[in-house]
Formats: C-alpha cells, structure tokens, sequence
C-alpha cells in the first residue's frame, strides 16, 4: 500500500493543448476576417482623362508698331479674366511683447521706491522695487533718512 499512495497521478496533458489549439484556431479566423475587412473597405482610385482643346480664333494678338516694324507684344485670350473686388489679406502683425529681464528691471531708478516695515516692537523703511519685489537689507528708523538713500541710491544706479 505505502508503494501506491508514493506513485503520482498521470496527468492528462491532452486537455490543455487542446484548449490552446482551439483558442490559437479562434485567434487565427478572427484575425483573418478583420484583415479581409479592412483590405475590402478601402476606396478605389478613378483615373479621369480630362482632354484640352483650344482654339486659334479665341486668340488675339496685340501689335506694336516701333520703328516701322511689327512686333507682337502679346497673346491675349478673348475671353479675359475681370477681378471685382480682389483683396489681398495680409496676416495681422502680431505686436512682439519684448520681455525685460529682472536684472533690467532693478537697474531702472523709476521703480525704487520706500516702503514701511514693522517687527514686534520696532517701525522701520526699507528700499523695495516695485516691478521685481527685491528689498534692500537696509533699515532706516526715519522716512527723511530712507527718502535720502533712496535718492543716493538712484543716483548711483543711473549713472
């Protein structure tokens, strides 16, 4: 008894691959109709042969006289194109926006101005431009003093 329970069941493999077999069959077909399909669907080329004719009595020609001889400025067709109202459009011109950059902006002594600053116990002005938001590091306690470093300042950066 111990030697029968020790031997493994024979598995069938038989079924499995008949699964896959049938599944790759079910693949193959559906990718061959869609294949068919879509070859079948797309549309055919029509080749028109347009032909051209003209006609001599339908041109005209224009003559010069210089110099006593004759010469023929140009073929005119009889029936000339007339343009009513012809408008070219031209695009618009885009207005170019040109960026200034920040190190432009805090060189410039229009944008400095004083700004009052406080902490817990103490009033105090600072130097601050306007269009970048930089400040100076610099406290002044009175306006009178920062109006005056402002004015030194400005003077310094327009020279």
């Amino acid at each position: 008894m111990a030697k029968e329970k020790k031997e493994p069941k024979a598995k069938d493999p038989s079924k499995k691959s008949n699964k896959n077999i049938i599944i790759l069959i079910v693949l193959l077909v559906v990718c061959g109709v869609a294949a068919f399909l879509l070859t079948e669907k797309t549309p055919t080329e029509i080749k028109e042969n347009v032909e051209v004719k003209t006609d001599i009595d339908s041109l005209v020609t224009e003559e010069i006289n210089v110099d006593s001889t004759m010469l023929i400025d140009s073929i005119l067709p009889v029936d000339t194109l007339e343009f009513e109202n012809m408008t070219i459009d031209e695009p618009e011109k885009k207005k170019v926006i040109r960026k200034v950059p920040k190190a432009q902006m805090d060189n410039n002594p229009k944008y400095w101005i004083v700004v009052k600053g406080s902490n817990k116990d103490t009033t105090f002005y600072t130097l601050k431009n306007r269009k970048t938001g930089t400040k100076l590091s610099n406290k002044y306690f009175t306006k009178e003093k920062a109006e005056t470093e402002l004015n030194n300042f400005r003077n310094i950066i327009s020279n």
